[in-house]
């Protein structure tokens, strides 16, 4: 007896099996990414949803801002994952990190700690999303590829060569990865 008698074949065929992987995974295969060519990416919003996503492009006169999307959140600390290249952000209402996709699409990628307030975040050069908390003066760092897992935290400190000592309670509006260090942050 043939299993797919309208065929007249034993084996599935080549549409059905694509049919099945196409539906039978998550949402990260079908999403869209983000090219990797040196674009600007900054998400604004007004501490409530919406956040637009924009690409920002310079002549050397004009910037011009270019709405890539628009999603019912309120994200920050966001950064490009050259890895994977997506845009990973942190959702201020309710303790998720957030995978966004250029076809204006999102995903949870993970959870955060519980009553955190992000001000900052970035993603590594290999594929690691950091993100600074607010309230404990803290950078958490996150494996975004693959299993989503925390990786460590580091409390902020002063430099010694800054004078100050103990702990640094700031405000960090935004940081950025060295490129070619990933143990260098700047803000």
């Amino acid at each position: 007896r043939y299993l797919y008698p309208m065929l007249k074949t034993k084996t599935p065929p080549l549409r059905l099996f694509i049919l099945v992987l196409l539906f039978g995974v998550g949402p990260s295969l079908l999403a869209q990414t983000f090219p990797c060519d040196g674009s600007f990416y900054i998400s604004l919003s007004t501490n409530f949803p919406p956040t637009t996503t924009y690409s920002i492009s310079y002549d050397g006169t004009v910037a011009e801002f270019n709405n890539v999307m628009v999603t019912g959140l309120n994200i920050n600390g966001t950064g490009y994952n050259q890895e994977e290249k997506y845009i990973y952000g942190a959702n201020r209402a309710n303790n998720q990190i957030i995978r966004l996709f250029s076809d204006g699409g999102f995903e949870e990628a993970g959870t955060e700690p519980a009553n955190w307030a992000t001000g900052a975040g970035d993603c590594s050069p290999d594929g690691i999303y950091a993100v600074h908390d607010r309230f404990t003066d803290r950078l958490y760092f996150y494996n975004v590829v693959g299993t989503f897992s925390q990786v460590s935290n580091v409390q902020l400190t002063w430099a010694p060569s800054s004078g100050n000592t103990g702990l640094a309670n700031l405000d960090l509006d935004d940081i950025a990865f060295d490129p070619d260090d990933p143990t260098i942050i700047y803000t």
